[in-house]
């Protein structure tokens, strides 16, 4: 499974070309870092929105923790600290450890948080996000490939079920049959 992890790390890490594809991928990764939060704190103070993005917080607060507990149960080393020449491009390297990927967890969690089959194209948009900021968090050598699939699906279910969650509840049934 390592070996397998890291050719398909090397597939993405030494076919990204320089700018401005790099430019982009150092964007998202930054999007996908949290500052896309500064965007939506201020709702949080709107009395329309307050409900949906304090609700979207703590499933991304929730992720964190898991993501965050994860990282040091598992201790895995990032490609440019395990790698021999793979460095973190554009980016100073990160000392945390790789698996999984806080970045991917976090911008699935929000994808799945908000995805609709009645909204299509929002949905759509969403999920390529995420998907390129995870594929940012492997071009920029960071996280292996295996470390956004998890953070991916880890995000991702949460976000998907805490939005289940809460629609159940606010539609009246009963919550237990979400479990």
């Amino acid at each position: 499974m390592r070996e397998l992890d890291e050719s398909l790390f090397f597939l993405v890490y030494r076919a990204t070309p320089p700018w401005p594809w790099l430019a982009l991928m150092i964007g998202l990764s930054m999007v996908g870092g949290g500052y896309a939060l500064f965007g939506i704190v201020p709702f949080a103070f709107v009395r329309r929105t307050r409900k949906v993005v304090l609700r979207l917080l703590l499933a991304i607060a929730l992720t964190s923790v898991v993501v965050f507990a994860t990282k040091h149960a598992m201790g895995r080393p990032r490609p440019c600290v395990a790698l021999q020449g793979v460095c973190a491009l554009g980016l100073s390297a990160p000392h945390d450890p790789s698996f999984p990927s806080g970045h991917a967890a976090g911008s699935a969690c929000f994808a799945a948080y908000f995805a609709d089959r009645r909204r299509r194209a929002r949905t759509i948009f969403l999920v390529g996000a995420a998907l390129m900021v995870g594929l940012s968090r492997i071009a920029l050598g960071v996280h292996f490939p295996f470390d956004v699939l998890t953070g991916t699906l880890v995000g991702g279910g949460l976000g998907a079920g805490m939005a289940r969650y809460f629609d159940r509840r606010d539609s009246g049934k009963n919550v237990d049959e979400v479990v």
